[in-house]
């Protein structure tokens, strides 16, 4: 990577051999200086002043704006109990830091298990949860982008300590620009949070038959908040001439705010039969029947509010009705309005699976399931259908070449049956 002194000498290499820029739309460092001294707005003295110090700057952009990345995670964990109920639990900690300055995520997490087995019942009851913060730099500010292709030429700061700014751009607008002020009048931040609790209980009736039920229900949320103050790149492209019918943005700056929320839950109830039959118990029958109930809701909520102070404790004020834009060609649109989505899907199925086995040689399956969804809407006729197949096993190694000590397995499977499945879509008001 070139050094200050380097990069200017390529500049002035470029400019005696008469070559352009491309696609240049702001000046800064020596060549703002170059284009001020050719346009007589300073002389010769004051040009050789300010290339001198252009030459000495050496502004290390990624020592600025990046850091070394690390993480750090700590787990502290409990478990004990006896013969018939056994315990373990756990908490944890989990801190990342981000390449860019300033960007990183913090988890918190934990975790309780507890089984009990006494006789004929056990028991399982389990809970995990989690939250998270994520801190990050809007993605339209290219901190790495900025970093590694911006001159080194180019200060961060003046003599005195204050930010350095240079005239960026847009149209006919111009923009005093410093990307380390723009990662102060911004941010991005996500909070995230999970819960989830399940419940386990198995009675064994009879020798082979045993019955049990599991319930599960879960929860989550996602709420995120991007945001720039009246004092960013931005808000200035969106005041464009600060006129009343093109400004979009006429007083602070612009909050956008999305939330998601997740409820679902799973209860099952399940038979299980198995047994072997014949003096040498050489023949295995197992069978399953159960029930199932699931329900899935989905909801989020988006919005984009503008008039916002971040510095002010989150503060949104009233914008003038003059402002003929703002209210004509923003307040108009869907992101201003705020738009709300949800989805929610039940299902309800049965199921039955049935199996037979002699000597772990030739196996035979069949399985069959019904299910009924709110995703089936008017079909009727498919409600409740049953999807079924067959399926079968024979291991030839036992039969063919259970003398052939090169091949440790050889089999023959074939099966066949009816398959379905729904189309997931979401609702959208």
């Amino acid at each position: 990577m070139m050094n200050s002194q380097e990069r200017m000498d390529v500049s002035r290499e470029m400019i005696d051999r008469g070559m352009h820029y491309n696609n240049v739309t702001q000046w800064a460092g020596y060549e703002k200086a170059l284009q001020d001294y050719y346009k007589g707005q300073i002389d010769y003295a004051e040009f050789k002043q300010q290339s001198d110090y252009y030459a000495n700057i050496n502004t290390d952009w990624l020592g600025l704006l990046t850091n070394d990345a690390y993480s750090h995670n700590h787990t502290l964990s409990l478990s004990g109990g006896a013969q018939d109920v056994r315990y373990y639990s756990s908490i944890g900690y989990l801190d990342e830091r981000g390449v860019i300055k300033g960007e990183g995520a913090k988890r918190y997490s934990a975790m309780m298990n507890l089984t009990a087995d006494y006789k004929k019942f056990m028991a399982q009851i389990s809970f995990n949860g989690n939250y998270s913060k994520r801190n990050y730099s809007p993605t339209d500010l290219g901190v790495m982008n900025y970093a590694y292709n911006t001159s080194r030429t180019v200060p961060a700061y003046n003599p005195d300590g204050s930010l350095f700014f240079y005239p960026r751009t847009d149209g006919s607008l111009i923009y005093n620009y410093n990307i380390l002020k723009e990662q102060e009048n911004s941010g991005d931040a996500t909070d995230l949070m999970a819960a989830n609790i399940k419940a386990f209980l198995k009675y064994k009736m009879l020798r082979g038959l045993d019955v049990e039920g599991t319930f599960a229900y879960g929860i989550s949320s996602n709420n995120r908040e991007l945001y720039y103050t009246k004092d960013t790149y931005y808000i200035h492209k969106l005041r464009a001439d600060r006129s009343f019918r093109n400004d979009l943005s006429p007083v602070g700056g612009e909050l956008q705010r999305s939330e998601s929320r997740n409820h679902n839950y799973t209860a099952r109830l399940q038979a299980n039969y198995v047994t072997s039959l014949g003096a040498e118990k050489k023949h295995l029958v197992s069978a399953t029947a159960g029930i199932e109930i699931k329900s899935n809701e989905y909801n989020e909520f988006d919005i984009t509010r503008r008039g916002y102070f971040k510095e002010m404790g989150g503060y949104f004020d009233i914008v003038p009705t003059e402002y003929t834009a703002y209210y004509q060609r923003w307040m108009t649109t869907k992101p201003a309005l705020g738009y709300y989505g949800r989805q929610l899907t039940n299902e309800l199925a049965w199921y039955g699976t049935a199996g037979y086995s002699w000597n772990d040689r030739y196996i035979f399956n069949v399985h069959v399931r019904g299910e009924q969804s709110n995703l089936f809407g008017r079909r009727s006729n498919n409600k409740f259908m049953p999807i079924w197949a067959l399926s079968g096993r024979w291991n030839m190694k036992q039969d063919l070449l259970s003398k052939v000590e090169w091949v440790n397995d050889l089999a023959m499977k074939a099966s066949w049956g009816w398959q379905g499945n729904m189309l997931r879509g979401s609702l959208r008001t």
